[in-house]
């Protein structure tokens, strides 16, 4: 039985450092059992965080959603169900013209939002599709008096709550991952135990 958990919130919230490093965490402990795919023609992929930032933003081509791009992105959330035990769908950060189609494809939806107000439209989206909301965080920059991010703050995640919630601090490129390792691994432990077999 396939599980495909979306992974979805707005511009600005941290999602695509969150996406790399829970697929990192899975993907490390089971690498045959746990695929990541991009709902969004954003032009962006783990590549684009592991390359230096300069060449990542020249080698990066945005699509747009077409009629084809989004039959195309559907037709493999489908194919992937019957092939890998999980599969994550980074859906990007706005709420596009398939957002609703894709989620009715999915069995939850983890949202990450530095906008309550954005993570309500988000949630309301899950709820239209009767997608499950499976984790709601809140993503937030902490600095110090200097302006620098704060590498001594921490995420903190409730994985006994339903769903689960939590604020994910700090998801920034260009910093350690210090601040959201920890939490970021616990969901991917809990996903596991959860979801695969």
């Amino acid at each position: 039985m396939s599980t495909v958990i979306a992974i979805g919130g707005p511009p600005h919230s941290g999602k695509s450092v969150f996406v790399k490093t829970l697929f990192t965490q899975m993907s490390g402990g089971y690498p045959d059992a746990v695929y990541l795919t991009r709902a969004c023609p954003d032009g962006e992929g783990n590549w684009f965080y592991e390359a230096e930032p300069e060449l990542a933003a020249r080698l990066r081509i945005k699509g747009s959603y077409t009629e084809e791009w989004i039959a195309n992105s559907l037709d493999r959330i489908r194919a992937l169900r019957r092939t890998k035990p999980l599969v994550f769908v980074d859906l990007g950060g706005k709420l596009a013209p398939d957002i609703y189609e894709t989620l009715k494809l999915c069995d939850y939806i983890v949202i990450l939002s530095a906008s309550p107000e954005k993570s309500r439209e988000w949630r309301r989206a899950a709820e239209d599709s009767k997608c499950p909301v499976l984790a709601l965080f809140h993503s937030q920059l902490i600095t110090t008096h200097d302006d620098a991010l704060d590498t001594d703050a921490r995420s903190e995640i409730d994985l006994n709550m339903d769903p689960i919630i939590g604020t994910m601090v700090n998801l920034d490129r260009d910093t350690t991952d210090v601040c959201y390792i920890e939490a970021v691994s616990a969901l991917a432990n809990h996903i596991a135990v959860q979801h695969l077999p």
